[in-house]
């Protein structure tokens, strides 16, 4: 008996540290889930960007449009005879580029006088390649062409350009041709890629908007255009003749839409153009209150 009154309170002592373990292991694992919960601070910040600006919530899901709609948003270019839709300014941003992976390729042919150290570091962001001459031995090159070019054959070196992707860049949703002096607003851009991209159900040509009258067919200036995945694969599905014009965008055009108007499968391969707005990529020049930025190969260093 001795013994066994001896035993109890050792049984109620293990008891006691066992709840009081417990106890404490309830607490542990309450502080771990309230420091994984988002705060109510936490959570406003992730509906603003570090500017303060709110972010769109459409950026988290598809912006496809079914043809009817998207034809309902497009404009008559009277000047040109063809209709053109522009980025709906909902989705002007704000936006991450980063947002939207690798699902796109935005090509740009540099000549040895750009700088590639320069290009990568303002658009780190972008998912972008460098494309040089045969004989650029620079290593930022990622790739090179198989000549090399001046300014009177800038029609061979897009021809070039443009028969390498269709032959090494396979699987993206879209392809963009970006010049070196080339500025971009990025909000805007990742609007028109991801505009671009969930439409891939259509043949889409983005760009800023020319025509000669005497041909009649539109063609997107240099410094920026792009075209989707179906697009593209009509341009690489066609035998592309060899450059007969000066201007290599106004060639690049015109082999493009007579590409498309040969396809004769059943099946639509109508080229809905896609009109820059003017001020969100710009050429050679950005000038704003405290910032002026020239680039191309044209500038002088005194």
């Amino acid at each position: 008996m001795k013994n066994l009154a001896s035993n109890v309170p050792k049984r109620v002592k293990g008891i006691v540290i066992l709840l009081i373990a417990l106890v404490l292991l309830f607490q542990l694992a309450s502080y771990i889930s309230l420091l994984s919960r988002p705060s109510t601070a936490t959570k406003e910040l992730t509906l603003h960007s570090t500017s303060g600006a709110k972010r769109n919530p459409l950026n988290s899901v598809s912006w496809h449009m079914g043809l009817e709609s998207f034809n309902r948003i497009k404009r008559v270019d009277k000047d040109k005879k063809v209709d053109y839709v522009c980025l709906p300014k909902e989705y002007y941003g704000p936006g991450q580029l980063t947002d939207l992976g690798q699902d796109y390729l935005i090509m740009v042919p540099l000549s040895k006088v750009e700088n590639i150290v320069f290009l990568r570091n303002f658009y780190s962001d972008l998912n972008l390649v460098v494309i040089c001459d045969a004989d650029d031995n620079r290593e930022g090159c990622d790739y090179h062409l198989k000549g090399n070019y001046e300014y009177g054959t800038l029609g061979q070196k897009t021809f070039d350009l443009f028969d390498f992707a269709c032959k090494n860049f396979p699987g993206y949703k879209l392809y963009a041709k970006m010049d070196f002096d080339a500025y971009l607003d990025k909000n805007y851009v990742h609007g028109v890629l991801k505009f671009m991209m969930d439409n891939i159900d259509k043949r889409i040509y983005y760009g800023n908007p020319y025509m000669k009258h005497e041909h009649m067919i539109v063609f997107m200036g240099g410094n920026f255009y792009a075209l989707n995945a179906p697009l593209m694969a009509d341009y690489c599905s066609c035998k592309i003749p060899d450059p007969d014009m000066f201007f290599e965008d106004e060639w690049y055009g015109h082999v493009l839409t007579n590409c498309t108007r040969s396809i004769k499968d059943g099946k639509d391969h109508e080229i809905h153009y896609m009109y820059n707005n003017m001020d969100k990529i710009l050429h050679k020049e950005y000038k704003a209150q405290g910032v002026h930025v020239k680039l191309g190969r044209n500038i002088q260093h005194k």
